[in-house]
């Protein structure tokens, strides 16, 4: 008993101590966080949102099912699960918070159908009571293993029924969550279900203090998403609008970070001495920095457009697009007869590759792929997939799938293929979640009943 009580006042201490930091590397970052709210609009309404300052109106007495993702990725996949979910209790009220822009202004158009948007709370005091004095939920569901400290132990003392899905974490996620297992043993405490992606995942949410009687393997929802049946109409009418014929090869960068671009440029600039009629569409993690890129493009005399100035047919054909739109990525996809995936040859670990992949695209990526490892492992193993070291690579890979349209069209089937074997997630998870349904059923001490 003293142990406990022991234990329990240190974690009080570490509790106290994590509110301690996060206040000081706010203040840390503060000039950095007034230029982005100054500069970028869509920033400055996502921070008072998330301040609990703006949209969090209470919902009375109704107790929705809230369901937290973290941007347009998590968005999409939780798209199928929403819609099970809703047939299955269809009187349900969910609520759908997003972390970024993009991810809202996804949810907005994804969700339609009586499903409240919010933004995600920042992690102190004042924006998590709001939140949850205002939204009330009767449960708390988190894609992707977001781990907010202070939200989760709050839910926990509310005895809100909380849990993990669609949960992955990376191995250097997982060493710099290992520093805090001490506090983060307590803090998930107040998840009673770990739905994780893979079996390394489960290993590793178990190493950072998970309970592992509450960790199961349901695989990846991502993998459930519905298979377009307009895609080459939908790739053709897009074109179209570009003024870029059928026959001219199009390569799509999708997702790129600073530090991927110019190398990308650089490659489509030497591809494009081969093969006049290459085209090459940009889509920038982050829309804003689009200025900067048709700037660098500029310099190498290519014929620039952007993608909100281009809606609609009849604009003169342009060598590279910049999509600066949100939310519109996965539909370009359908364009492309290549694609490059984003966060890969710089340390991000890769974004998500099942949009291209659902219509049947070969896929290129870097080195670095820590956030898909399975993923690529998959694509790498049917030959679905192209990992590529640096830059010279990928203009030999390229450079191949450009010269050849059989090996592109037998590299995206392979892609395609890897698509039904991981198949069934969304139920798997709809099944172990069945008891936050009824709250009543997930008991006192914090079990699945």
């Amino acid at each position: 008993m003293e142990a406990d009580v022991s234990e329990e006042r240190a974690a009080g201490w570490a509790f106290w101590g994590y509110n301690v930091g996060i206040v000081l590397v706010s203040v840390l970052i503060l000039p950095w966080l007034l230029w982005k709210i100054v500069s970028v609009k869509n920033r400055r309404t996502a921070f008072l949102e998330r301040m609990g300052l703006k949209g969090w109106q209470s919902v009375g007495e109704e107790r929705p099912f809230w369901i937290h993702t973290v941007s347009v990725g998590e968005v999409l996949s939780t798209g199928p699960f929403v819609r099970k979910l809703k047939k299955l209790v269809p009187d349900l009220p969910i609520a759908i918070s997003s972390i970024t822009p993009a991810g809202r202004a996804t949810a907005e158009t994804e969700f339609r159908d009586g499903e409240r948007i919010l933004c995600f709370p920042f992690d102190y005091p004042l924006p998590v009571w709001l939140a949850l004095r205002n939204v009330h939920p009767r449960c708390f569901v988190a894609t992707e293993t977001e781990i907010w400290p202070y939200f989760l132990l709050m839910i926990g003392r509310r005895g809100v029924p909380a849990a993990i899905l669609n949960g992955r974490m990376s191995e250097t996620s997982c060493r710099r969550f290992g520093w805090f297992r001490f506090f983060l043993r307590h803090v998930l405490r107040s998840v009673h279900v770990f739905a994780m992606q893979s079996r390394t995942d489960c290993h590793r949410i178990i190493r950072i203090g998970a309970d592992p009687r509450r960790v199961f393997l349901t695989g990846n929802m991502k993998f459930d998403v519905p298979v377009p049946d307009d895609g080459e109409e939908r790739g053709r009418a897009l074109r179209e609008e570009m003024g870029w014929t059928e026959d001219c090869p199009v390569l799509v960068a999708g997702s790129t970070h600073e530090g991927e671009e110019k190398l990308l440029i650089d490659v489509y600039a030497a591809l494009k001495k081969e093969v006049p009629g290459f085209k090459m569409i940009l889509a920038p993690r982050h829309p804003e920095r689009c200025e900067d890129l048709q700037r660098v493009c500029e310099k190498e005399s290519f014929a620039i457009g952007r993608r909100t100035q281009r809606k609609g047919a009849g604009a003169e054909p342009v060598d590279v697009l910049l999509l600066d739109t949100m939310g519109e990525l996965a539909g370009v996809y359908a364009a492309a007869d290549l694609v490059f995936l984003g966060g890969t040859f710089v340390p991000i670990g890769g974004h998500n590759p099942l949009e291209p992949i659902l219509y049947k695209k070969p896929v290129l990526f870097g080195p670095h792929t820590e956030k898909i490892t399975d993923t690529a492992r998959a694509l790498l193993e049917v030959g679905g997939g192209i990992r590529v070291e640096d830059r010279d690579e990928l203009l030999e890979e390229a450079g191949r799938l450009i010269e050849d349209p059989e090996h592109r069209r037998s590299t995206g089937r392979a892609a395609f293929g890897i698509l039904a074997e991981h198949r069934g997630a969304t139920e798997r998870n709809l099944a172990i979640l069945r008891p936050f349904l009824y709250p009543k059923r997930v008991d006192q001490h914090q079990r699945m009943a």
